[in-house]
């Protein structure tokens, strides 16, 4: 596979299945794998960003993209027990 798009739903299809190991589990263990699947496509789809970022945004404002595509996740988990 390569290219943007395969990429991507080669992430999509691990972050589902990922999801679906994880509904399913009947143990820790399957539990666990579950996640260790959903965090490959998480991981894929985090640097998916980047890549269409850089090939996209103009170069004014790629780097303040940039640093929303870092922050917004650690902003999420900061304000979450609040919400």
């Amino acid at each position: 596979m390569v290219g943007h798009q395969p990429m991507l739903i080669a992430s999509l299809l691990l972050y589902f299945a990922g999801g679906l190991i994880m509904l399913w589990s009947p143990n820790v263990y399957v539990l666990l794998f579950g996640r260790l699947i959903d965090g490959f496509g998480v991981s894929l789809a985090v640097t998916l960003i980047l890549v269409y970022i850089f090939e996209t945004a103009p170069l004014e404002i790629r780097s303040l993209l940039n640093m929303l595509s870092h922050n917004s996740p650690a902003l999420a988990a900061c304000s979450s027990p609040t919400v």
